[in-house]
This record gives structure tokens, sequence and C-alpha cells, in this order.
């Protein structure tokens, strides 16, 4: 039985194995346990698992371990379909048929990552699992620990809005903010130089607090 990129019995396998996720090593998650359609050597076993490297680095990863570490034979790949379709000996003169789909997406952190699908239709049911770990295994022997997550944007704090920024000219700001002032007192020091409130002052004699002067007579001395 051949298999096809986009499959709906690939797509009905991403969502079961979705549906049941759990994490695995650092870099690596995998979701869902091996799962197996129909019957007999028309069975396919599937396997998916996200790992935390962009998809440039597990490309050429993938096609590297599937070709040479596992010696399979590659029939078919398309990068921008992301895809790889592969053969694989069996007991006997039988073989095998295995599907590699990658798909771009992000881990809970935001950092770029791939889900890989991994279907077959025939071997143990084991195999898809087998695989997708040692592919996982190459990425970080070749590539490290993952990258670590992008950092967080602060907000900027809300600045006050400006005469200028509001749009307002700014004589006419400048006008508004005179006329919201309260006029200045007066100068009492300047009043207190005024001829006019002297003069009252003296007149009054009480705003100085000066005590009122009499004036006595002179008597004529006694003659003698």
């Amino acid at each position: 039985m051949s298999l096809r990129p986009g499959s709906l019995r690939a797509a009905a396998l991403l969502f079961v194995a979705g549906c049941t996720g759990f994490a695995a090593m650092p870099g690596v998650a995998f979701a869902g346990k091996a799962a197996t359609f129909g019957s007999g050597e028309f069975a396919e076993d599937a396997e998916q698992r996200l790992l935390r490297y962009p998809f440039a680095q597990v490309w050429p990863t993938a096609i590297r371990f599937l070709r040479l570490d596992r010696n399979y034979r590659i029939t078919e790949q398309d990068r921008d379909a992301r895809y790889v379709i592969f053969e694989f000996d069996l007991d006997g003169d039988r073989t095998g048929q295995g599907q590699l789909e990658l798909l771009v997406v992000r881990d809970p952190a935001g950092r770029p990552s791939v889900r890989a699908l991994l279907t077959t239709s025939a071997g143990p049911p084991h195999l898809p699992y087998t695989l997708l770990d040692g592919l996982a295994q190459k990425l970080r022997t070749e590539r490290g620990q993952p990258a670590p997550p992008p950092k967080k944007k602060r907000k900027k704090p809300t600045k006050k809005p400006t005469a200028k920024s509001a749009g307002v000219h700014e004589p006419d700001a400048i006008a508004s903010r005179a006329e919201s002032r309260e006029p200045p007192e007066p100068d009492r020091a300047a009043s207190r130089r005024d001829p006019a409130w002297t003069g009252e002052a003296r007149l009054c004699g009480a705003e100085n607090h000066e005590p009122a002067r009499t004036e006595r007579a002179v008597e004529p001395e006694p003659n003698v």
C-alpha cells in the first residue's frame, strides 16, 4: 500500500495523537502511542513527535538519518512540501514503505519547532517510535540543546501627551497656561514708597504706630 502526503489518514493520525500528548526528553516531545490501522499487510503504524529545532536543521538531519544511519532507500522527497517517502527491507523478499511528514510549528515557549509524523505500512508496530527516537537523538548529538525560549518584550511606559503631540500650537498653549494662573499680589513695598500713601499715613498716625506729640507752652520766667 503506497503512502501519500496530506492524506486523510495522516490527518486523522495527527489529530488523534495530538489529543494525548506528553513531554519526553529535553528538546523533544512525543505524543500518543503507536496506533495501528487496518489489518494484515495493509496495516499502518503511526507516531508523532515535537522536535524543538527549526525546520532548516531538522530536514537535512532527517535525510541523513534515513539514508545513512538506517540504510533506507528514499524513493521520493520534497523539501517545499516537507515530506519524505522511503523503503526498507523486511524478512525474505518483502519490502516495507514509510513516510515522514514535517510540520512547521512553535512549541509552547514560542520557539520554532517541527512536529514530525512518521507512518509505516509494514514492520513491527514500534518501528515509527524507534525511528523518531533515533532522529531526536541525532538532532541532539549534531545540533546540541535547543535554543532558549525568546525573551518576552516589555511594554514601554506610556508618556503623558504634550502640547506638541496633542496637536496644539505652542503660543496657544502658552496663552492658555497664562490665563489659568492667578493674578500676582500687589507689591506692598512699592506702595509704601508712594508719596500719597506715606502722606496718608502721616495724617492718620496709626499706620506707623507713632505716639502723638504734644507741644507745651513756654511760661515766662518770673521777675525777681
